[in-house]
């Protein structure tokens, strides 16, 4: 069986990666390698960040695309004593040795899932590709720098660069901030976000898979930056309320004054957390739609109905596996 384009996605273990993964192979048209730190098949090859730019070589022949999905995202609980060069490490210079390696071996394509983070955290008019940039924390600053590093390489180089800005993203499977998120509904724990009103941007996971799939082919993405979401903007209680129609709960909301909440978040250290419950984060994606005629195929209320859903079967599973063991 021939193949049209051969794509290496590193992460290809993680949840992005993952489904990137699968969704490039329902696709069809694709020889997919899976980066991931530990290969097991002929289809996987390994990636970390203490890789040379000769041994990223050896596992970029052939290759037409790169989808750079591995990074040290956000740690909830940090344990290690120096994170900041751990994110320098694995989100800056491993960046740069595989776009090194990438455009040594005659890599067409560079695709890097960077964090809407690089724009900032919160906003009172939607971000676009236009405005400056404005990093908050040892996270958004690597991919900024990560980005910097793409663009200083690709303006010396024929292979072409593609950056997207993603804000939070879910489906099935979703990790972290997400998953507790569906912890709090489905333990229906009276939560007092009722009153607030603010809107959000989020990218449901089977639409950044069809946008990359488009950026693969596309003329136009080259050496593009593009923020993305789903394109419908939510309040914290109506997302709440989607996830716990999606569970089967009720939305266990009360009403508090959202000045007070904030206060309170913050005297309790968790202004961060306050910010990204309360505060505003828009994204004006005109240029994916007009540039590329990209339209997200998924609504958010469908797709995070699929997310809560998937959580609910996942739970479901342990609970059985819990009584028969």
């Amino acid at each position: 069986m021939s193949f049209e384009r051969k794509v290496l996605i590193t992460g290809a273990n993680g949840f992005v990666g993952g489904h990137l993964r699968a969704g490039l192979l329902r696709e069809g048209g694709y020889q997919v390698i899976a980066g991931v730190r530990q290969p097991i098949t002929d289809q996987e090859v390994k990636v970390a960040e203490d890789l040379t730019i000769e041994q990223w070589c050896e596992s970029l022949q052939g290759v037409d695309t790169v989808i750079h999905a591995a990074a040290r995202a956000h740690v909830l609980q940090e344990n290690e004593a120096d994170p900041y060069h751990l994110y320098d490490k694995i989100n800056i210079e491993m960046t740069r040795n595989l776009a090194l390696a990438a455009s040594l071996s005659g890599v067409r394509r560079f695709i890097f899932i960077s964090s809407i983070g690089v724009n900032g955290v919160k906003n009172s008019t939607p971000f676009t590709e236009l405005d400056c940039p404005g990093p908050k924390g040892a996270y958004a600053w690597s991919k900024y720098r990560a980005e910097q590093t793409l663009w200083e390489i690709t303006a010396s180089t024929a292979m072409e660069v593609v950056i997207l800005r993603p804000p939070l993203v879910y489906g099935p499977g979703v990790k972290a901030n997400f998953h507790s998120m569906l912890q709090w509904v489905d333990s229906r724990i009276p939560l007092p976000l009722r009153s607030v009103e603010n809107k959000r941007s989020l990218l449901g996971v089977e639409n950044l898979v069809d946008f990359i799939e488009v950026v693969i082919r596309h003329p136009a993405a080259a050496n593009q930056l593009f923020l993305l979401a789903d394109g419908e903007d939510l309040s914290t209680p109506q997302l709440l309320q989607v996830l716990a129609e999606g569970l089967g709960r009720p939305s266990m909301l009360f009403h508090c004054p959202q000045k007070l909440l904030v206060l309170a978040a913050k005297v309790m250290g968790k202004g961060s957390l306050a910010t990204k419950l309360c505060g505003s984060l828009q994204i004006d994606t005109s240029k994916a739609q007009n540039l590329l005629g990209w339209i997200p195929p998924a609504s958010p209320h469908d797709a995070l109905m699929r997310t809560a859903q998937a959580f609910r079967w996942s739970n479901s599973e342990r609970n059985i596996v819990r009584q028969q063991s």
